[in-house]
């Protein structure tokens, strides 16, 4: 019998989906009603009136969200061709999304605790392109969910971790140690403190709470009550970044297969899996922040065509890059060295004594500023907030002096057979180890600030995610070396932009 190929079977969801959604929802919902609870509490309503409105909400929310769950099962469908992905959506209406599996960059396989107790899994493809398009299959077995990523991304997908002959880096809970040093983690204290004001606030407990942590502070000077309220922020953010790495990065590993796929799989409650094909790597980027760099760790990140969404939608799903999470900055340079097949240097080409000049600058006028709107309040609210103000100018002289000096030791780039290794930054420093291959060309700005120096800000395009890596305050000659990297355009481009127009 000739023809063409019979088409694959549609295939339904997992049955234990519901289950899995029903008992997450009610987790989640459990979690929630606590601070919601005593927030009524303290805003006066009885203890019956809590446990009815609370408990109550729980079991119906619960059981909305199951009916759904098990309607969204029951009308969902998928199937995978020789060629194209295919979802399927029939309740009352009908609508199928097929997408080529040629456009599909990557597959992120997921599982949280309700999950991974009963087997299931979900997979979620990413095309990689501006609409940030996703397709999301909840949930399928941890078996299909594998059998799946190989299907579309190859036989070697489906064996990540099973050889340990290509193991780059693995957990190692010492690594804990850095989280804290995260420029996140004050952040994390001043948002617990948000929330805990936002549901004082639902339930008119405001008044309360502020009552009760003045007369905790009323023998205490205003500035000291703000430290202290600061060094209980700091705790809480040191605990609560220490916490969100755990959960994020326990049981990490990092595996590259022979033809430099990587797989990465990490997660304590939520167990998250993903590959990068080795023919869509760009490069990589070591990411070493401040707090970073002064207890020697680092961070890197692949650069990889596709494996990133469109920033435009805030719904849509970003995938992580990082590969080697917050670690010993020599864990960091070993995996970026064995991915891009060549060694980190120490010592990169530096750059004109003026860019070192213009930070300084911009350091001092930084300083001033802040200083000026510190000044604001203590001049309308309270005198003793004066105190602050002189702190800050003592504290604050010496921070830009240094920032700015580090910003200015940490400028440079170099040029290698293979690689453009462009570094910049000081509180966020990164170092961009880019395959010339993969460069698409660069882009040249100046600012009349710059035009007056003879400086250039160059940024180089590539395919692979984020696009732009930027490389602020190059000399002329230097740009023009760089730009050659591109193709010889670039450097007659740049040659005919400063000759001056013929009349």
């Amino acid at each position: 019998m000739t023809g063409a190929a019979a088409e694959p079977e549609w295939q339904r969801l997992h049955p234990l989906t519901t289950i899995a959604g029903t008992v997450l929802t009610a987790g989640v919902l459990i979690g929630a009603a606590v601070p919601i609870a005593i927030g009524m509490l303290l805003g006066g309503v009885a203890p019956g009136w809590v446990a009815l409105w609370v408990g109550g909400g729980i079991v119906v929310l619960t059981a909305a969200a199951t009916v759904i769950e098990f309607l969204r099962v029951r009308a969902s469908r998928y199937r995978i061709g020789a060629d194209r992905l295919e979802l399927r959506f029939s309740l009352i209406g009908s609508s199928v999304r097929s997408l080529p599996l040629r456009r599909i960059r990557t597959v992120d396989i997921t599982a949280d605790l309700v999950q991974r107790r009963l087997g299931l899994a979900s997979v979620r493809f990413g095309t990689g392109d501006q609409s940030g398009s996703q397709y999301r299959l909840i949930t399928v077995a941890r078996e299909t969910a594998e059998q799946l990523r190989s299907a579309v991304l190859g036989e070697s997908a489906g064996h990540a971790g099973r050889d340990q002959t290509g193991r780059l880096a693995t957990f190692d809970p010492a690594w804990i140690r850095y989280a804290p040093v995260s420029l996140g983690t004050p952040l994390i204290g001043v948002g617990a403190f948000g929330a805990a004001i936002q549901v004082a606030d639902w339930f008119g407990a405001v008044p309360v709470v502020w009552r009760a942590v003045s007369g905790l502070l009323a023998a205490i000077p205003l500035p000291v009550q703000i430290l202290i309220l600061l060094a209980v922020a700091l705790v809480i953010g040191v605990i609560g970044s220490m916490a969100i790495f755990v959960e994020s990065w326990w049981g990490y590993r990092l595996d590259r297969d022979p033809d430099g796929t990587l797989h990465v799989q990490r997660g304590l409650l939520v167990r998250r899996s993903s590959s990068f094909q080795g023919e869509r790597i760009r490069g990589v980027t070591l990411a070493e922040p401040l707090g970073y760099r002064r207890t020697g760790a680092a961070m890197l990140r692949v650069v990889a065509v596709g494996a990133d969404t469109s920033q435009q939608d805030e719904s849509k799903h970003k995938e992580s890059t990082v590969v080697v999470p917050p670690s010993p900055r020599s864990v960091a340079v070993a995996a970026g060295e064995a991915i891009t097949g060549t060694a980190f240097p120490d010592q990169l080409t530096t750059h004109p004594p003026a860019a070192a000049h213009r930070r300084y600058r911009w350091s001092v006028l930084i300083f001033v500023v802040v200083l000026a709107l510190l000044a604001v309040p203590a001049a309308l609210l309270s005198a003793e907030l004066w105190w602050l103000v002189g702190g800050a100018a003592v504290v604050g002289a010496p921070v830009t002096w240094f920032l700015a000096r580090d910003s200015a030791a940490g400028l440079g780039h170099l040029i290698t057979a293979d690689q453009v290794i462009l570094r910049s930054g000081s509180v966020f420093r990164d170092t961009h180890v880019l395959s010339r291959k993969g460069l698409l060309g660069w882009n040249l700005t100046r600012s009349p600030a710059q035009r007056r120096l003879r400086l250039a800000t160059l940024v180089a395009t590539s395919a692979g995610s984020p696009g732009q890596f930027r490389l602020p305050d190059v000399a002329p000659e230097q740009a023009a070396e760089l730009q050659r990297t591109a193709g010889p355009v670039w450097d007659r481009l740049w040659v005919e932009s400063e000759q001056p127009a013929s009349g």
